[in-house]
């Protein structure tokens, strides 16, 4: 199997390990299950009692800041007839009766 080069050697063995073609060379496929895997290498720093528990902090997410440069794609749902009707706070959603909406949309379809 060939895997990138970026990841660690105990990266590379728990992948091999989690995907051997034959089940039962498999890591935690055997009695032992889960524990066979918690224990590999790659996980050597995990104290699994505070998974368990919830203690660890999720990371932050890195959120980058996407530019648009083409000015087309920024007018592509411009007419969609995006509505907010608090069906879910915070939510939109485009309006089935389009015709109702997007007057544009309406006149084209009449124009046809």
């Amino acid at each position: 199997m060939n895997l990138p080069h970026c990841l660690s050697k105990s990266a590379k063995s728990l992948l091999t390990s989690l995907l051997n073609r034959n089940p039962s060379k498999r890591i935690g496929a055997g009695p032992r299950g889960a524990e066979e895997i918690k224990e590999h290498l790659f996980f050597k720093d995990i104290d699994w009692n505070k998974v368990y528990n919830k203690e660890y902090k999720v990371p932050e997410p890195h959120i980058r800041n996407i530019k648009q440069n083409n000015p087309m794609a920024a007018s592509i749902f411009d007419d969609l007839g995006v509505i907010d009707d608090n069906r879910l706070p915070g939510w939109s959603f485009i309006h089935y009766g389009a015709s109702e909406v997007i007057p544009s949309y309406s006149a084209s379809l009449q124009m046809n």
